[in-house]
Parts: structure tokens; C-alpha cells; sequence
């Protein structure tokens, strides 16, 4: 009896393996966003109030090679995984990471920020009711995925400070990827009004 019990306090410990699997960020598109409702919306025109602008991130993943570990689960295993604080048993791993996101203007946007200027620092990323800077938001990013059902992280940025010259703007966003590589895309053209 014994040695049976000392199997059971054993195997209850012992977690099986995750499976592994990879993705990489792959894609990048953009949609304007107006935020002068209850929260922000998918733009429907091309004028939006200038205190009311925002972008949709959208970054497509793409699942890489995956590593299936070889498992034969005896019963207290699967007892340990209802029983036990196991991890998931499917992890996807990044081949990537994204390291920053850039907005910078195609057009001037004030005495300071003339044509293809940097403007990261005039967006926020919204969430829950919450604004967060741009690089604050990235550097806490979980980089393991337990779900694939939604293979795209989508995010948005709101402009806080409106530019001071020019009504018609254009935003292109660069994310920068920790393999060196970087996507690119660009806003429509959209025409700001008070």
C-alpha cells in the first residue's frame, strides 16, 4: 500500500509536458478610427473631428513549426491535470517579439514636427477606459499565447494632442520586430475638423 501511495504524491506533481508550438508576427494593417462616441468606432468617413482621432492596429500572426512533445499520459497524469496547477498544455512561443511601435506624419503636423516626423509621443494606446504610452504598452506584453482561436492582436491608439497645421493628415505605423525586420502600413487619407 505504501509504495501505490508514494506513486500517487508523485504523479500528482508531475505536470505533462506542454506542446510547444511558434508564431510569428507576419502582417500589418491599419484602420482609421473616430473616438467622438461612447468609445471608439471604425471611421465611416474620411472627416473626423481633430480631438476625436485614432488608429487601429491590427498585426496578422502566423503560426511556424511546432514541436509536439511525445506524451502517453498514464491515469494520474490526467488525474494531475485536474487536480495539480499545471500550464496549459498547448504554448505558442513567439519567433519575434515586437520591440516598438512607431507612428510618425506624411504631413506637417506642427512647428516641431514637420513631414515624416516621429509622433509616437502624441498617441496613446486606449484600453479598458485606460490610456497607456505606446512604449509602456509593448514592454508588458505577454509574448506566450494560450489560445490560437484568434490568430491577430489588434490594439488602439488615440491621438491626444491634434496637429496644429494642415487639416488633411496621413499616419504611417512601424512596428519594429526583434529579428531586425519591420512592418509598415499607412493610414487613409483623412480630413481633421474642429
Amino acid at each position: 500500500m505504501l509504495p501505490m501511495m508514494a506513486e500517487l504524491f508523485v504523479a500528482c506533481c508531475d505536470c505533462p509536458e506542454p506542446t510547444i508550438l511558434n508564431y510569428t508576427n507576419c502582417d500589418l494593417s491599419v484602420t482609421s478610427l473616430d473616438n467622438s462616441g461612447e468609445k471608439p468606432q471604425i471611421a465611416l468617413s474620411d472627416t473626423i473631428l481633430k480631438s476625436a482621432y485614432g488608429i487601429r492596429v491590427n498585426i496578422e500572426r502566423k503560426e511556424g513549426h511546432c514541436e509536439i512533445a511525445d506524451r502517453h499520459p498514464s491515469f494520474f497524469q490526467l488525474a494531475n491535470a485536474i487536480s495539480c496547477d499545471c500550464p496549459p498544455e498547448l504554448q505558442y512561443l513567439p519567433l519575434d517579439s515586437l520591440m516598438a511601435v512607431k507612428v510618425f506624419s506624411v504631413n506637417e503636423f506642427d512647428e516641431s514636427h514637420w513631414k515624416n516626423s516621429d509622433v509616437s509621443n502624441f498617441f496613446y494606446v486606449y484600453g479598458s477606459y485606460e490610456f497607456t504610452p505606446i512604449p509602456e504598452f509593448i514592454n508588458h506584453l505577454p509574448a506566450t499565447l494560450y489560445d490560437w482561436t484568434n490568430t491577430n492582436f489588434e490594439f488602439d491608439i488615440l491621438l491626444m494632442t491634434p496637429p496644429e497645421f494642415g487639416s488633411e493628415h496621413q499616419f504611417i505605423i512601424v512596428v519594429e520586430l526583434s529579428d531586425s525586420r519591420e512592418l509598415e502600413a499607412q493610414t487613409n487619407l483623412i480630413k481633421f475638423i474642429e
